[in-house]
């Protein structure tokens, strides 16, 4: 005869155990996400120091651009957050790395494929704020959603870091004048850095009639290699970097980093991987650091090696 009891009993101490299960993986999530004064501490403004930058994504298991994913960066000790901005349809700002989301049947974010995507700009902000990520769910608990641009600023501000902002869109500079409108209402125009890629001085100049102020970093295509001729151009641009790729760093010429020098035009490097290439750069004389892997910031002791 079958145990009725005994069958409700377990169900019941089953599901204790589920909720306990679950409760236990939320507390896991807010613990990793929490951030003390002591990981924070850092300047609003950029004032010439080194730069390590967390690239819109990271080996640290958040999907890229969203709230979780710079609340872990701010957490491991990077002082400024990369994103990517993207006009909607609505003329909002959110961010994503490429031109769209690919979405399953369920309409849950995959990837990013410009090739085969619902792209941002034929969306509006709404509809891509309810979007779900379908990776990473089971980590945390939760399915995590794009964020808008407000959303990174606020956190910029709470937590004291540095704001770098890549235009990235067929609406550079249409998307200047919608950035300036929020960067003004946080008081954030001379602590933020403005990343200009695809390379378009036609945006920079959309930059420079908002402010002669503001520092603007200008990214070089993929295989350019940083000339004196480049420099010069970057320099007459006022308060800008040149952002290279750390892989032509090494067949740019000695006098090329002395005229950077000589110019204060500041050099930053994307796609920094690992410590060697870190130091490597910053010898050669590097400022900044678009950092794509945890765990690749040299310690003090090794700087000064």
């Amino acid at each position: 005869m079958i145990n009725l009891k005994a069958i409700f009993l377990s169900l019941v101490f089953f599901s204790c155990c589920l909720l306990t299960s679950c409760q236990t993986n939320s507390d896991e999530v807010l613990q990793e996400l929490e951030i003390t004064q002591r990981t924070h501490e850092l300047r609003a403004k950029y004032d010439d120091k080194i730069l390590n930058i967390a690239y819109s994504s990271l080996d640290d298991g958040y999907p890229i651009n969203t709230y979780e994913h710079f609340k872990f960066a701010i957490k491991s000790g990077f002082n400024s957050l990369k994103t990517d901005l993207r006009l909607t349809s609505d003329r909002k700002l959110i961010l994503c790395h490429d031109a769209g989301f690919t979405l399953d049947k369920d309409g849950r974010i995959t990837t990013f494929d410009a090739s085969n995507c619902k792209l941002i700009h034929d969306m509006t902000s709404d509809e891509i704020l309810a979007l779900e990520h379908l990776n990473f769910a089971s980590r945390l608990g939760y399915y995590a959603h794009p964020i808008a641009l407000e959303t990174y600023l606020d956190l910029c501000t709470e937590y004291n870091v540095i704001p770098y902002l890549t235009i990235r869109n067929e609406f550079q500079v249409e998307t200047v004048k919608y950035l300036f409108d929020q960067l003004r209402k946080r008081n954030l125009v001379d602590k933020c850095i403005i990343n200009v890629y695809p390379p378009s001085i036609a945006t920079v100049n959309a930059i420079r009639a908002m402010s002669e102020d503001v520092s603007i970093c200008f990214t070089l295509n993929n295989n350019e290699i940083l000339s004196k001729s480049k420099i010069d151009e970057v320099n007459k641009m006022g308060n800008a970097f040149v952002d290279i790729s750390y892989q032509t760093a090494d067949v740019i010429l000695e006098d090329v980093w002395s005229y950077a020098k000589e110019k204060d035009v500041r050099i930053f490097a994307w796609g920094v991987r690992t410590k060697d290439v870190y130091l490597y750069l910053i010898k050669k004389g590097c400022k900044g650091f678009q950092i794509t892997r945890l765990n690749c910031i040299p310690t003090e002791e090794e700087l000064l090696q």
